[in-house]
């Protein structure tokens, strides 16, 4: 409900995105456009260096890595709007959303 998110006070997050596929970056720089706080940081090295196309027996990705910050509200709604991007987008903060979307796996 727009009436319940009015009521809730904003949260800070900061999300860990895996660029496992060449889409998702554009699709959350187009999400969220329009959010003033929010700052999509990268590309950072993937964590493996060992990821590249020319070694087809490991994996190509993930390309890089970044990180988005932003303050939200809307629990809920963001929840639902994470989903869309399963595995490839992790919450690092706050802890304890981090643990109820975990949980709810």
């Amino acid at each position: 409900d727009e009436e319940n998110v009015a009521d809730e006070d904003p949260f800070h997050v900061k999300l860990k995105i895996y660029e496992d596929n060449l889409y998702i970056i554009d699709l959350i720089k187009a999400d969220t456009k329009h959010r003033v706080n929010g700052v999509l940081t990268g590309p950072f090295p993937p964590l493996n260096p060992d990821y590249t196309a020319e070694s087809p027996e490991k994996p190509q990705f993930p390309l890089s890595i970044y990180y988005y910050e932003d303050d939200v509200i809307g629990k809920d709604a963001f929840k639902k709007w994470l989903q869309q991007f399963k595995a490839s987008v992790v919450v690092e903060e706050p802890v304890e959303l981090a643990r109820e979307i975990y949980d709810s796996l």
